[in-house]
């Protein structure tokens, strides 16, 4: 969420996130509670992947700028992992997707809340993080929109229904007046998932109702930039966006070929590679697509690990949904499988123009499926009398 960032003076940059993580490893070397979590595909991938990041960067072609964003990666692996070693219960993962869904949600309400007291211009993220962009911040909100979707589908108090509905309507406007083209693409796969998942009549007429209202609302400034996503190569109508992308995309491709096993390493979208690599080497863009990132940055090997990594997640989100089904005791799990796939699916959509293939939310949808993982496989160790130790807290089946 970034709170801070809205501050003024020294509180706008103090290092909240660096204390909370110092607290929190500190707290997980003395806690008795961790658990290291079963070993499965989806785990190795992660880890290979992760191994993957310092090999490319001790070849990396921009070794200094590398090197800064392999500290900025770890401290988000570092993190997940002590997530996932530390959250096994259903009270204690519902609690941590409140919170992640909520954070970014109420940024959603925030922007709304703009935009309908009659603010210009685009909706922006806090700055100086990974949501300032435009772009980003609609991937963000696109992400967690599944989220408070399920969320309030299934919570008790009508209040904190309430609640959850408003932020998710708030950050469908925000969406919409990011302006940003592939947060409109992301938003209508949302939607039209949440429809296809949702099989209750007073749901799918809410998202319809929600759809046409955003598209009515919407000024025409955004309607004109959302008809450029034509792909057209033609000089006199490609937008000049489009154009851009295309030689990224191209200069990643052939810098990959020519360094197929590393990639360029972390950061590596430079003017001085683009020269080398790119067919107009003076049109220099960003990656604007988290494949292409990927592929420039990590190489092919990279590429296919994290290609891997998604499919893997989205495979097992469907064998828990499968399992839990056929288990009154997992039933809860149900929606959650179906938001994260959403989710999934949304990054995706979102990331196939936006290079933001080291975002930490999608680290939360990974993490948070092996957590289901986990919790099901203690339930059965439990129930099949093998020793598990499980405290009061874990036995809780307290719902909000």
């Amino acid at each position: 969420m970034n709170p801070h960032r809205y501050a003024w003076g020294i509180a706008e940059g103090f290092p909240v996130a660096l204390l909370v993580a110092v607290s929190t490893i500190l707290g997980y070397i003395f806690s008795k509670e961790k658990r290291f979590p079963q070993i499965n595909i989806t785990v190795l991938l992660l880890l290979a992947l992760w191994i993957q990041f310092f090999h490319t960067t001790f070849f990396s072609l921009n070794p200094q700028n590398s090197f800064s964003q392999l500290i900025e990666i770890n401290k988000i692996l570092i993190m997940s992992l002590i997530t996932l070693s530390l959250i096994y219960s259903k009270i204690r993962f519902e609690i941590l997707f409140f919170v992640v869904s909520i954070s970014i949600g109420l940024l959603g309400l925030k922007g709304g809340i703009w935009v309908l007291s009659g603010g210009k211009g685009m909706v922006w993220g806090p700055g100086q993080s990974f949501l300032a962009d435009n772009n980003d911040f609609a991937l963000a909100l696109n992400m967690i929109l599944p989220m408070l979707f399920f969320q309030a589908k299934n919570v008790t108090y009508k209040w904190f229904k309430l609640f959850l509905y408003t932020l998710f309507i708030f950050s469908i406007i925000s969406i919409i007046f990011t302006f940003s083209r592939g947060g409109f693409l992301g938003l209508i796969t949302v939607l039209l998932l949440i429809m296809m998942k949702t099989r209750r009549s007073k749901y799918i007429i809410l998202v319809f109702i929600i759809t046409i209202t955003g598209y009515l609302s919407a000024p025409q400034k955004y309607i004109d930039r959302i008809l450029t996503i034509e792909t057209s190569t033609s000089e006199e109508t490609a937008d000049g966006s489009v154009r851009g992308r295309f030689n990224a995309w191209h200069f990643a491709f052939n810098l990959a070929l020519d360094h197929p096993f590393t990639g360029g390493g972390f950061d590596t979208f430079t003017p001085e590679l683009f020269i080398k690599y790119a067919p107009d080497p003076y049109d220099f863009h960003d990656a604007h697509s988290i494949f292409f990132e990927i592929l420039a940055e990590q190489g092919f090997i990279g590429l296919f690990l994290f290609l891997a990594l998604l499919s893997s997640t989205y495979i097992l989100l469907h064998r828990i949904r499968i399992i839990a089904m056929q288990n009154t005791h997992m039933l809860w799990m149900v929606d959650y499988t179906k938001m994260f796939q959403i989710s999934l699916l949304a990054y995706i959509v979102n990331g196939l123009t936006l290079g933001r293939a080291y975002f930490d939310l999608q680290y939360y949808l990974i993490i948070g499926t092996l957590i289901l993982n986990n919790i099901i496989n203690l339930y059965f160790l439990k129930n099949n009398n093998i020793s598990v130790e499980y405290t009061e807290v874990e036995e809780s089946t307290t719902s909000f």
